[in-house]
């Protein structure tokens, strides 16, 4: 097998995983919006989808810091000096990752934040507030880092 394709199957997994997160975020925020201006109770199908939300977030950080690391590694230990992406793809830049890292974390604090909460709309007013702070994170380094 060769490992550009092997990197390839990897970046194509980096991408759409990064729709999924935007999808996941944008119905994550859609279903606090809608929480908050019902004034719903925060029931186990928003703690849910709040959930699965982080674990993508999470899937995608350590897709991208893998795909980084081992480009620069196989960058250092190839006889040729030949790095398997072109280093001026954008996903090779170090503020990528860390805007992922920072989104992840934000969504981490809100996260750890609503679960402290016993009022469903405190709840849902701390994850729209988060997610959607790290929402416009992804979004925007979707967007405009390209």
């Amino acid at each position: 097998m060769d490992i550009k394709l092997f990197f390839s199957g990897f970046f194509k997994l980096y991408f759409y995983w990064e729709l999924i997160v935007i999808i996941s975020i944008i119905a994550v925020t859609t279903n606090s919006l809608i929480g908050v201006f019902c004034k719903r109770s925060f029931q186990n199908f928003d703690l849910r989808i709040t959930l699965f939300s982080l674990i993508f977030n999470y899937i995608f950080l350590i897709i991208g810091v893998f795909i980084f690391v081992s480009n620069a590694l196989l960058l250092y230990t190839d006889s040729n000096n030949e790095s398997i992406i072109e280093q001026s793809h954008f996903l090779f830049y170090i503020q990528n990752h860390l805007l992922n890292l920072i989104a992840v974390l934000i969504l981490t604090i809100g996260w750890s934040l609503h679960k402290r909460s016993k009022i469903s709309l405190k709840k849902f007013l701390r994850i729209l507030g988060f997610y959607l702070f790290g929402f416009i994170i992804i979004a925007g380094k979707f967007i405009f880092i390209r």
